[in-house]
């Protein structure tokens, strides 16, 4: 994984942040795509059917997607609970109990921008620790494969 990072750029120090949470999430991706290559190549030489081979590779790809996409949505879940208190209550509110603005501001006393602020740090601080943890990439890779 090193020597492929160094052959990228010619040079160690590429990035601005911490190093280890990419490299780990580099090494873990390309690691399943070296085993997934591996597994359908297996497949090619011991499956006659083609449809039946389209049908568990697209089997196969949903559930990658359906690990991935509950490994992310643990990871926030984990993180929403690491939120100073006010900022959890109204993130809760907001996303899980689908309150309006407007709502959670009569509810817990305090003004709609209030709210509002309390939602865009909560959101920020999220992207920020998905990508700290290396999970932001998988989050977009999810998104762009939705159809």
């Amino acid at each position: 994984m090193f020597s492929w990072l160094y052959g990228l750029t010619g040079t160690r120090s590429i990035f601005e942040e911490p190093v280890k949470p990419y490299l780990y999430r580099a090494t873990y991706n390309r690691s399943i795509n070296h085993l997934n290559s591996v597994l359908v190549q297996r497949r090619v030489d011991h499956t006659d059917n083609l449809d039946e081979l389209i049908d568990y590779e697209i089997l196969s790809y949903n559930q990658h997607d359906n690990l991935l996409l509950k490994e992310i949505e643990e990871e926030i879940s984990s993180f929403v609970k690491t939120l100073p208190e006010q900022r959890k209550k109204v993130f809760l509110l907001s996303r899980e109990e689908n309150m309006k603005n407007k709502e959670i501001a009569f509810l817990l006393n305090i003004s709609e921008k209030t709210v509002e602020k309390h939602i865009t740090k909560a959101l920020s601080d999220i992207r920020t620790h998905l990508t700290q943890t290396g999970l932001m990439s998988g989050l977009i890779y999810f998104l762009l494969n939705q159809n």
